[in-house]
């Protein structure tokens, strides 16, 4: 466990905090809230590994008399780090503001409470250095209670939580159970606990949180209770400048067409956020402006030329050269208006396989995840009935009419990966513009392509795959070679799994050896698991040390597992079945009971 850091903040006579850098201060100040009452708590996952746990006290009074002061204390945990018993920080967050705070004598005082009147307490100082040595011991308490009564509580940020939604900020009552907190945390960079939430509980057979012994409550998560945290807001208003930098910069031709695709990519995905939560956030309307501005001069920007040699794209391709350079002639033979097309087709050349060689690279490692929703799998699975008279008409009767062409819904499309519908979109579309338009269609089909490639490690989801992209032949220049890729993919997995079968034991392959340990992780070595199978029956809270690894590809819910050299301390925490897969592709399946 990382030492975490403490902060104490407000507003007792104006914004002040006891200490920190500029952008710290930045941060904190933007809780300042004056319409807000009562108490919250918000947790945040930020990008730089922290999470942050902000215990907020609003409708104060500043020393001064004015209404709608604050009073805020962070614990801040690095090393991507965070506490799944949100429920006791927050009430030890209560005890100390309570107990400590309130009750302080005179000369410690920092908030005299107020009886009868609309605030619930007044500042006694204007600047938290005054009572410097009480702000200090107040993080003492805190911090000695985290590594101390929490120490337990405090894991590591895994694969099941997920960053998509970047910025949104999901209330939930103030007095929301673990569960429930824990779960809007993996899904949101944002949580707030919040006494002006007053959601109804629902029963745990109507919510769709895991269910536990004793867990008798958990809430829903209402649309109305989600928003667009004001720190992303506010990080959205600040990259305007800099975007319009870059637009600047387009003007005069010192931008590549890669950074214009990937500066086009990045707006659209901000005005789709800003379009779904405008109307709950009027706020967003002069940031959702600004951005269409800056969205719709980037067709007008002039992309540089590349000096790249093809030699060097070359050495992207993870197969032998002689099958890429005659894969790249039969693509020439093919087509041949592209190669006479002039300086346009040989840069959208040039783009097109650089980003085949990206796509390919060994070296390359996608770290983005798609939910596989069934609304997903219906646009992956997307062919062209029906669309006929669609391409016959121009999308929308438009009667082929690219002055009108929607951007905003050809984007859509490619963002929803409904690839046939975005390439009937362009049947109508004539010259330059289609050969561009056709460029991010592709850029964004082997985007997805990689993703969906690296994503897929069994045989069956391969050879979907090999299925869906035969959808997608109309616009994908490199069909042929994608499903190359996808059954030399196979082939590997049927060799390793072929090894596997071979080589699998009861306690692992490669020696890698598990066994059964005590509390602390200390076990013998003649104390070894057998695991028929790679599976395991065990107790609850059963510790095991697995030996000759430390390294996960994945680690599902419900076992806790701690690195150690070159062992793994494994406890298997709650009931079910739950998988653990190491490096070298050993998975042990292990069947909790209580």
């Amino acid at each position: 466990m990382n030492n975490p850091k403490f902060y104490i903040y407000g507003v007792p006579d104006g914004f002040n905090m006891l200490s920190g850098t500029p952008d710290e201060i930045l941060y904190y100040q933007l809780f300042y809230d004056t319409s807000k009452r009562g108490r919250e708590m918000r947790i945040n996952r930020k990008t730089n590994g922290e999470t942050v746990y902000s215990y907020l006290i609003y409708n104060l009074v500043s020393c001064k008399g004015r209404e709608g002061a604050f009073l805020g204390m962070s614990i801040v945990f690095t090393g991507d780090e965070y506490c799944n018993n949100p429920v006791s920080l927050k009430e030890l967050f209560d005890g100390v503001y309570n107990e400590i705070i309130l009750k302080s004598d005179d000369k410690d005082k920092i908030i005299s409470s107020i009886n009868g009147a609309n605030a619930i307490g007044r500042f006694c100082i204007s600047r938290f250095d005054e009572r410097q040595d009480m702000c200090e011991k107040i993080g003492r308490i805190i911090i000695n209670n985290v590594i101390g009564e929490l120490a337990d509580s405090i894991s590591t940020i895994d694969d099941s939580f997920n960053n998509s939604k970047e910025g949104r900020m999901l209330t939930l009552p103030f007095d929301a159970d673990d569960i429930s907190i824990s779960q809007a945390l993996r899904s949101y960079t944002w949580v707030s606990l919040s006494s002006e939430c007053k959601a109804t509980p629902v029963s745990s057979q109507q919510s769709n949180y895991p269910k536990t012994p004793g867990h008798k409550k958990t809430y829903p998560i209402a649309d109305s209770q989600d928003l667009l945290s004001v720190h992303f807001i506010n990080e959205l208003t600040n990259k305007v400048g800099s975007h319009k930098d870059f637009i600047i910069q387009g003007l005069k031709g010192r931008v590549s067409i890669d950074d214009i695709m990937a500066k086009r990519e990045e707006i659209n995905h901000y005005l789709n956020t800003i379009e779904e939560y405008i109307g709950r956030q009027p706020v967003l309307r002069k940031l959702r402006d600004d951005y269409m501005s800056i969205y719709n001069e980037l067709d007008n920007l002039k992309p540089q030329q590349s000096t790249t040699t093809h030699t060097e794209m070359y050495t992207h391709f993870p197969v032998d050269d002689d099958k890429n350079n005659d894969w790249f002639k039969t693509f020439i033979q093919k087509n041949p208006k592209k190669i006479i097309a002039g300086a346009c087709a040989v840069l959208l050349l040039f783009i097109v396989l650089s980003v085949v060689g990206l796509l390919l690279s060994d070296d390359s490692k996608s770290t983005s995840k798609y939910d596989k929703t069934d609304e997903t799998e219906r646009n992956l699975y997307n062919d062209t009935k029906g669309l006929s008279k669609a391409i016959g008409e121009g999308v929308n009767g438009e009667k082929g009419n690219d002055d009108n062409f929607k951007y905003k819904e050809f984007y859509g499309f490619l963002n929803s990966y409904n690839f046939n519908t975005a390439w009937n979109m362009l049947q109508n579309v004539q010259g330059d513009k289609k050969v561009g338009l056709k460029l991010t269609l592709q850029i964004s089909y082997n985007k997805w392509f990689k993703e969906e490639v690296d994503n897929r490690n069994s045989i069956d989801d391969l050879l979907k795959l090999k299925d869906i992209i035969k959808n997608y032949v109309a616009f994908n220049d490199f069909n042929e070679n994608h499903i190359k890729f996808i059954e030399n993919k196979i082939d590997k997995l049927k060799i390793n799994n072929k090894k596997g079968t071979e080589n699998k034991t009861g306690t692992g392959t490669s020696g890698v050896m598990i066994y059964h340990a005590t509390d602390d992780y200390k076990y013998k070595k003649e104390n070894a698991i057998s695991a028929k199978d790679g599976k395991i029956t065990c107790k609850r809270n059963s510790c095991f040390v697995i030996e000759g690894t430390n390294k996960l590809l994945r680690k599902d819910n419900g076992l806790e597992v701690d690195p150690n050299n070159n062992h793994l301390n494994i406890r298997a925490t709650e009931v079910g079945s739950k998988q653990l897969e190491l490096a070298d592709s050993i998975v042990y399946t292990f069947n909790v009971t209580n």
